[in-house]
């Protein structure tokens, strides 16, 4: 009768070690599509920013800022990764290729400040009220616009 338990006994272990086993394969293979699906999925959309990048790096942006007649402004526009600084009275108007991000900020609080961003394909255009700090954009395929 001892006899019969002890082989009952190993057969009960001996079926959760291939029960555990299996578990443990459902796991791994999970675990491996993830990092596969992480790995390609963000070498895919960081493939994607880079040739915006070299579009933006290839187009003529024009950055037009309108508003009140003589307001001052400060701010500044990246060009391939080089923040240009800004300052000076409105209107203006800036041309440069590879423009990718820009912020200008008014002096006074007072005044309006528009700002309107094209590249011959696509228009950005904001406008910041009296009481609004300023205008932020990023700009190329799929740019936006905030208030600072």
């Amino acid at each position: 009768m001892e006899y019969i338990n002890r082989y009952e006994n190993k057969l009960t272990f001996t079926k959760m070690k291939k029960y555990q086993a299996r578990a443990m394969m459902r796991f791994t293979m999970m675990a491996c599509v993830a990092a596969t699906l992480t790995l390609f999925g963000g070498c895919a959309s960081n493939s994607i920013w880079k040739a915006v990048e070299r579009r933006n790096a290839s187009v003529l942006q024009t950055l037009e800022l309108s508003g009140t007649e003589g307001a001052e402004i400060s701010g500044y526009y990246i060009v391939r990764g080089e923040k240009v600084p800004v300052s000076g009275r409105l209107p203006l108007t800036i041309s440069r290729v590879g423009i990718t991000e820009c912020k200008f900020r008014k002096r006074r609080l007072e005044d309006t400040l528009e700002l309107r961003a094209d590249d011959g394909t696509s228009r950005l255009s904001l406008n910041a009220d009296p009481g609004v700090a300023g205008i932020a954009a990023k700009l190329g395929f799929g740019g936006s616009v905030r208030h600072l």
